[in-house]
């Protein structure tokens, strides 16, 4: 199971707060190049996040033949409190291509906090290409777990002056 750290610089409550604001989400889902998104927080015991979203895939060849290159993301979140630290069970649902579980845990370090992010992925595809095609959306949601932290911590560096 993949296993991405990220160092946030700023407090556990700043980065949580980021992370479960609809127009943040919004901004950094359309930033990494997402089409027709739609972002629902309710907040009610923990905040519930749902995105649904639209995103283009450079396909390698061995792929072209079972995925779309557009293709739709269902992704339903649930944040939850875990002493002082915050937990999200995410599943996102890739169209006909498969489904990611992710597991998000934001835990405080002094002033700071860390955010670990693991994930397992289901490839709905034929069983003799599975392995690569699992292989291949691994690759594809680490860069982009890298790429969506990397945004909000612009964000946050830019909102420190």
């Amino acid at each position: 199971m993949p296993q991405i750290q990220i160092p946030y610089d700023q407090p556990l409550d700043t980065v949580f707060a980021l992370l479960t604001d609809p127009q943040a989400i919004r901004t950094r889902c359309e930033a990494v190049g997402e089409r027709n998104v739609r972002v629902e927080v309710e907040d009610n015991t923990g905040p519930k996040v749902r995105v649904d979203r639209d995103i283009v895939v450079d396909l390698p060849s061995f792929a072209r033949r079972f995925f779309d290159v557009q293709n739709h993301i269902r992704e339903r979140s649930i944040w939850s409190a875990d002493g002082s630290a915050r937990r999200c069970t995410s599943e996102m649902v890739l169209g006909k291509v498969g489904r990611i579980d992710m597991q998000t845990t934001l835990r405080e370090r002094g002033r700071r906090c860390d955010c670990e992010v693991t994930f397992s992925v289901h490839g709905d595809v034929p069983r003799l290409i599975r392995k690569r095609a699992e292989t291949f959306l691994e690759s594809m949601t680490a860069a982009a777990v890298r790429a969506e932290h990397a945004h909000y911590q612009k964000v946050l560096e830019s909102q420190n002056g």
